[in-house]
């Protein structure tokens, strides 16, 4: 029978490669009762949300292979290298493993860095002469909890020109009573002057793409 109790931290793509050509590996533990043969065809996937706007799914990955140092009793190390993505990060895997006596299959999440903050607004009551109060929603954090956020600013002369206005806010300081809505107040703002605000969220992998900026709104 084939058993999903295997680690997906070692799903995370290999370091020092080109995109598109990832490794990846994962532990498979298996048991063949008569001795069979386990074979392990597999296939990549998009979730279907990323599935969008004439995206196509994925390549097929290749090189997939057993390592054959790692083959013990009921277990061994399978690696691969990542197909094209067509324009999309790819988010999961599945892993199919088969025998002479049943086939099963497993899905392991790619960890990397978070996706970018959604629906980014500022709370119109809490505007102040020099702060304000700005809110977001939490995207996916691809595998790994998000740490922190860097809260980013344009003025209205300088429209391309974003600065770093909150360096550091830990995700837990950001977190409200709302479920996955977060907020933080930015401070030192000139007073008169119309800001726009992005939000990049940050987890182990590195830093996440900013999100759509907020509207403007004068200071």
């Amino acid at each position: 029978m084939v058993s999903s109790d295997f680690d997906p931290v070692t799903s995370a793509p290999g370091r020092g490669h080109d995109r598109g050509q990832e490794g990846y590996t994962c532990s498979a533990s298996a048991g063949c009762g008569g001795g069979g043969i386990l074979t392990l065809p597999w296939r990549q996937r998009k979730t279907s949300g990323l599935i969008t706007g004439g995206v196509s799914p994925p390549a097929e990955p290749a090189g997939v292979y057993i390592e054959h140092q790692t083959v013990q009793t009921t277990s061994l190390v399978l690696k691969w290298t990542q197909g094209d993505d067509r324009g999309s990060p790819i988010s999961h895997y599945i892993i199919e493993a088969a025998n002479a006596y049943e086939k099963d299959n497993w899905e392991i999440v790619v960890a990397g860095p978070p996706a970018e903050p959604a629906g980014v607004y500022i709370e119109h009551q809490t505007v102040q002469t020099t702060s304000l109060v700005l809110k977001w929603t939490q995207g996916d954090d691809r595998g790994s909890p998000i740490s922190h956020y860097i809260i980013e600013a344009a003025n209205a002369y300088e429209k391309d020109n974003w600065e770093i206005v909150v360096a550091d806010l830990p995700a837990t300081e950001a977190m409200t009573e709302e479920k996955e809505l977060l907020s933080v107040r930015v401070g030192d703002l000139n007073p008169g002057c119309s800001y726009r605000f992005r939000v990049i969220a940050v987890n182990r992998y590195g830093l996440g793409p900013p999100s759509l900026p907020s509207s403007e709104r004068w200071g």
